[in-house]
């Protein structure tokens, strides 16, 4: 048999997946019934059908995926941000420069990338923040500094 597409490939499920899917079929198969009884049959019931189909499908693709590093074409508008566990933050560098301007030095390492985020704070006030990463996988967001500031505050050895 030849190597298929990751996206081709049976994805095993474990036992609390498994769970999972089945309470969420089991309620899919609730509301499957109220629509068939309390709507008439016609093209906006068919419709609300093929869209609760739609939904259970997506639900349970996500259940069976979570733990997946998330494929490129998946990546939209810093969705990825909420997926990644961020594992490692470490300061690297800190300092001043000249009037006032103080910055310093995040590495980060997740489930999907590496990288380094530069923060310089200017004495008006101004904050400057850069990313670099191992790889162009996506465009890093708020959220996502957010998440390796709150690793690096939850981590950090306050003196």
């Amino acid at each position: 048999m030849r190597d298929l597409h990751e996206k081709a490939r049976y994805t095993q499920t474990t036992e609390d997946q498994q769970s999972r899917i089945d309470c969420f079929r089991d309620s899919m198969s609730d509301i499957y019934d109220s629509v068939e009884e309390l709507c008439k049959p016609g093209r906006e019931t068919s419709l609300a059908m093929t869209k609760l189909e739609e939904a259970q499908f997506w639900a349970i693709k996500g259940i069976t995926r979570e733990n997946q590093k998330p494929v490129e074409s998946d990546i939209k508008n810093n969705e990825i941000t909420y997926t990644r566990n961020i594992s490692k933050v470490d300061l690297t560098a800190c300092g001043s420069v000249g009037d006032g301007d103080r910055w310093f030095v995040l590495y980060w390492e997740d489930n999907i990338d590496n990288g380094t985020i530069y923060f310089r704070r200017y004495k008006n006030g101004e904050l400057k923040v850069d990313i670099t990463k191992s790889s162009n996988s996506n465009n890093l967001g708020k959220d996502f500094i957010k998440l390796v500031l709150d690793k690096f505050l939850d981590n950090a050895e306050i003196i």
